[in-house]
């Protein structure tokens, strides 16, 4: 017999939270950083161009894993943050390599997602998503 309550507990607080700022309270470890060796003096970089400049900027981290049946599944955070001094409206994201169930995106064909949410400037929202892989490729294609 196989206990299905944790995976189930998992899914129905995700499903209930009609805000998708609750994150589980889960600890995940701290990565182990090694010191770098400091690099030589670099001569001063010219000033961006606007094109590498983004104003949309898209975050993940990992929330949760668990192992069921064999196979391990993490949970993933995903945070859009308006970064422009303008509001933000109909964003269009691509995500490429998901395997599971979204929530906080409204899927409009192959693997394009969009938000009904506009973003104020400085402000942030964010979506989860559940797969046995690596996190996905998450990018912004129109706003």
């Amino acid at each position: 017999t196989y206990n299905n309550a944790p995976i189930v507990g998992v899914l129905a607080r995700l499903h209930a939270g009609g805000n998708l700022n609750q994150l589980l309270p889960v600890a995940v470890p701290a990565p182990v950083s090694q010191p770098k060796p400091s690099p030589p003096p670099a001569q001063a970089s010219p000033p961006l161009a606007p094109k590498d400049y983004s104003p949309i900027a898209v975050s993940q981290s990992m929330t949760s894993s668990w192992s069921s049946r064999g196979r391990t599944y993490y949970r993933y955070s995903t945070l859009i943050t308006n970064k422009s001094k303008q509001t933000v409206k109909n964003i269009k994201l691509s995500i490429q390599g998901l395997y599971g169930p979204i929530w906080g995106l409204s899927k409009t064909g192959g693997s394009s997602y969009s938000s009904w949410q506009s973003i104020a400037p400085g402000q942030s929202f964010d979506f989860v998503y559940i797969h046995a892989a690596p996190q996905a490729t998450v990018s912004v294609q129109s706003y």
